[in-house]
Formats: structure tokens, sequence, C-alpha cells
């Protein structure tokens, strides 16, 4: 593998909207509202009438994770006002994207599935809103932000130590891969940080979830020995026992090819604050290696990462 792309990045949002909550589980959405209010980050907006729609629901954003310029989004129209009647017809759903209106549905179905594939980003961050209208006027919206498109990073990989990664720029060159049964996967989340603006989440979901959050590639230092720490917040702890949290080391070049794969740490339980881990890397003096934080579960737990770091050491007392 000569170059690192990154597959997708999505940012968390905390959705709600009269009742309807996207959710991975009606669970989740409850937390996630809680989250929400505490932090006065509202994604929906006001609205003039309680004869207006509610926000669509299960809003899912998915960009082309080959790194094709194009964004599909997902989501179930409103079947009720925000007084809770029933709603026999829309007349429309709207999509905004950075704050350009892109799209408009005519005489959408209440409670049928909408679609809608954007093909004309280029590389960047995009927030897209959406909402709906009737002939009361326009309902509540709702928004979530994603990447879209590659971004290579640097062949040579992380060759400077110490060298700290708390995903907080705009392009993060860590790459996202799951083989889960589900849409849950790594993703990129405002709701839970230890600093900075961003950490990295894999939620539940019923079915087998196995997700892979991918490091650059890391050049080990022959001389002195590497050291890894990482934090780590975990929720739904007592679902711990349906999952598994755990880092792996991939010796080869290809980060993807499992018979190099050699687990390094994997703890037999969690905790719901944030625990920093180290884990000495001394062995792969000298070798070229890929970072793996790997979420095994089904109903199970969520696990958090942030403030990942690597730092040279000189003396084995030191790691």
């Amino acid at each position: 593998m000569n170059r690192l792309f990154i597959l997708w990045i999505t940012l968390s949002v905390f959705e709600i909207a009269s009742g309807q909550e996207q959710t991975l589980t009606e669970e989740k959405s409850k937390t996630d509202t809680l989250e929400m209010v505490s932090s006065n980050n509202l994604p929906y907006s006001a609205v003039l009438s309680v004869d207006v729609p509610t926000a669509p629901s299960n809003f899912v954003v998915t960009p082309d994770t080959n790194g094709v310029l194009s964004c599909e989004l997902r989501w179930i129209n409103p079947s009720f006002t925000v007084n809770r009647a029933p709603l026999s017809s829309l007349s429309s759903i709207t999509i905004v994207r950075n704050g350009e209106q892109v799209e408009v549905i005519s005489d959408p179905v209440p409670g049928a599935e909408g679609t809608w594939t954007d093909t004309n980003p280029v590389n960047g961050i995009y927030t897209y809103t959406i909402y709906a209208t009737n002939e009361a006027g326009k309902g509540s919206t709702l928004s979530k932000t994603t990447y879209v498109g590659i971004t290579a990073c640097n062949d040579a990989g992380i060759t400077v130590f110490p060298f700290a990664e708390s995903f907080d720029e705009d392009e993060v060159c860590w790459g996202v891969r799951s083989t889960s049964s589900s849409y849950a996967s790594w993703v990129m989340t405002q709701g839970v940080v230890r600093t900075g603006r961003f950490a990295f989440v894999h939620y539940y979901a019923n079915g087998e979830q196995t997700g892979f959050l991918i490091s650059p590639k890391i050049v080990v230092p022959s001389d002195g020995a590497l050291k890894l720490s990482f934090w780590s917040f975990n929720e739904r702890t007592d679902q711990y026992d349906n999952g598994k949290n755990s880092v792996i080391v991939a010796t080869g070049a290809d980060p993807d090819d499992v018979s190099h794969y050699v687990e390094v740490w994997s703890p037999t339980s969690v905790k719901e604050q944030w625990i920093r881990t180290e884990i000495s890397l001394a062995p792969y003096a000298g070798q070229t290696i890929f970072l793996l934080f790997k979420y095994e579960g089904t109903n199970a737990h969520i696990w958090y990462v942030d403030d990942i770091d690597l730092s040279q050491v000189f003396s084995d007392a030191d790691i």
C-alpha cells in the first residue's frame, strides 16, 4: 500500500424533532438526546406553527467509501405535524448543502423513505440540512456533517516523534473499515470528547459488529523504543460482555492483511470515564506498522477513542 486514504468521516450529530429520534436503537436515541440538550447543541430549528411537519427522521449521510465525489442521503419523511396530528400530504422536502439550497423534492409521501445523491461536491467537509414543508409552512430542520472525497496522506507516514492525534484537523488520515451487518461503524463525534472538537466512536447496534479504526503508516525508529498512549471512554459498560475492545499491530504492508495481525491490548472490563492506556511498541523497533483499534460486539457497548500519542523513549523504565 503506497498511499493511505481517508475512507470517510462522519461527524456524530444528535437528532430529535418532536419525539422523532434518529437512532441506532431507541435506547441510543434517548442517550443522545440528553447529551445534546446538556451541550446546548440543538440540531433542529424552532418553528412558527404547530401545524408544520416535524423534521424528517433516520437521516443518514453516506459519502462514497472509495472517494468518489458523491454522497447519498437517506431519510424517512415526517408523518406528523409538530402537534402530533397525522399528515395527509407534504408539499416538499428541501435539501441544503453548506447553506445553499441544492434540491427540492415535490409532493413527497408522508412516512415514506426518501433518497437523494449529491454528485457535485469537491473534496471537503459538508453540512447537509433537510426539512419538510406543508401548507402551514416550513418544518424544523435536521443537519448532519460529513467529509466527502479522498484525502491523500503523507506517503512517508508517521516518521517524527512525539506524534499526537486529537482528530481536530479537517483532514484526518485515519481509515475506517467495517464488516458489520448494519451501518454502525467508526465515526467522528462531537458528543463525547476528551479534548478539542472531535473524537472517534463506534456505536452499538443489533447484529454482529466488527469495525476497525486504522492509523496511517508508522515508521518505528530503530533506536529507542516507541510507546503508544490513548484515551478511551465507554458507554453501556454493562453490555461489554457482548463485545470487545482491542488494539492490533499490523506488521505487513497492507493493514487489511490479517495474517500480520498481533493483538497487543484488550481489557476484560471497561468504565464510563476517560481512561489512559499505554502500550510498549518496543518489539517493533525498525519496522513499519499500522495500528488498528478494533471494536467487536452484538448489541454491546459504545467505545470512544481520543488523544492518541506516540512517543520515543530510551529507557525501559519509561515505557
